[in-house]
């Protein structure tokens, strides 16, 4: 499998590793060199490990040898419990089997789409430089900035009228924190480092003439979010800096572009209709 093959299924919440050990049968504890750990009645292969660990995110050197060996304990951990959780017939379990289907579901669709996209052709050294030239102005006054995020979500109108304050003054920002627990609104805080090429036209817009402490709000129906400049720095790139940027851009483009070509393709095949019109398009 390919690298991030397993993301979909992280993102419904069921553990990647347990998936795949809820279909690796239980063996005898007799050693062998595809085994990665060996007990009684139980049997971890290295297979599963290496691909586990090719997920894993670049990392010093000298920090490898203890996070391979965070996650050989977190497999065997894993494969314990799935073990366990068959012997008790949790598998057999209709929230289960469900979460499972969905897991499987959302492994294949992904494999599948890496499949018809794995040929999209990288574009040319003209197009990234057309690509530069038509954002030119983008690139040369491109910055790198940190932001504070703070972010409150609940019931539609408590939230409003949050967002009628901060958008009348912002100093009102420890005072609604620190009342958000009365008001069963939940409070995120987070620091995030974007540079201007990344983020959507009207912030980068916004920018240009930003200050550190400058903020704005951002809000959707029962959440609000307040977003604090914390840096600036100038960070321009040059074309041969922006190429590896702009090629991965075009390539997730013409990537994107094929997927939803193939999924429109496989609708029409179908001829898939909504029977509940309250959901119908």
């Amino acid at each position: 499998m390919t690298k991030g093959r397993l993301s979909p299924t992280a993102r419904i919440g069921f553990p990647a590793a347990a998936f795949a050990a809820l279909f690796i049968a239980a063996c005898d504890n007799k050693a062998s060199s595809q085994d990665i750990a060996v007990g009684d009645g139980f049997k971890l292969a290295r297979a599963e490990y290496a691909h586990i660990l090719s997920q894993m995110p670049a990392m010093p050197e000298s920090g490898l040898p203890a996070a391979r060996k965070a996650v050989l304990e977190r497999l065997i951990d894993e494969k314990l419990l799935a073990d366990a959780a068959e012997k008790d017939g949790v598998d057999r379990d209709s929230d289960t089997v469900l979460q499972i289907e969905a897991a499987r579901r959302s492994v294949l669709a992904r494999a599948y789409l890496e499949k018809i996209t794995r040929s999209v052709a990288p574009p040319t050294d003209q197009e990234l430089a057309d690509y530069y030239q038509s954002r030119r102005e983008l690139y040369a006054s491109r910055v790198e900035a940190s932001f504070e995020q703070v972010s409150f979500s609940g019931d539609a109108k408590t939230i409003d009228q949050y967002r009628t304050q901060l958008a009348a003054d912002d100093a009102v920002l420890p005072k609604l924190i620190a009342r958000a627990a009365a008001d069963k609104v939940v409070v995120s805080r987070n620091m995030v480092e974007r540079s201007s090429d990344q983020l959507p036209p009207l912030t980068a817009t916004r920018l240009k003439t930003a200050a550190i402490g400058d903020s704005f709000l951002n809000a959707r129906a029962g959440a609000v979010e307040l977003i604090t400049v914390r840096a600036l720095r100038p960070a321009p790139l040059s074309l041969e800096q922006a190429k590896p940027l702009i090629r991965a851009t075009l390539t997730a483009e013409r990537k994107d572009r094929l997927a939803k070509a193939e999924v429109e393709k496989l609708r029409q095949r179908a001829k898939v209709k909504v029977l509940d019109p309250q959901l119908a398009p």
